[in-house]
């Protein structure tokens, strides 16, 4: 276990989903948990080795062989992970971190 993800919640849709796909959330909490990112860039698989250490929100997302998006998401306070799926037809939204990670990067950028 490299952290605690405090109260899990699993929204309705994401039990059906796991449910098709033959999973349990259980199973994916503890993938989760171990730092098995899933299908996540080498951007947002960074972030979450750097929310680690830093108590950032840390993030995972799952695919299933039907294409069905499941994300999980446990708080930088560790309080609680939530499961949930994506809406169909959006893309996926970036990795929720630190607001002072969000600034960090606007301050790297050149000024006008």
């Amino acid at each position: 276990m490299k952290f605690k993800l405090g109260k899990v919640v699993v929204t309705t849709k994401a039990a059906e989903v796991l449910s098709r796909a033959g999973w349990k959330c259980e199973e994916l909490a503890a993938r989760h948990q171990q730092g098995d990112w899933g299908d996540v860039t080498d951007a947002e698989r960074q972030l979450n080795d750097d929310g680690l250490r830093r108590q950032f929100n840390l993030v995972s997302h799952y695919v299933t062989d039907d294409g069905e998006r499941i994300t999980v998401v446990t708080m930088a306070d560790r309080s609680s992970t939530l499961v949930h799926v994506e809406p169909s037809g959006k893309s996926a939204a970036p990795p929720v971190s630190a607001p002072h990670q969000r600034s960090r990067t606007a301050a790297r950028s050149p000024s006008p």
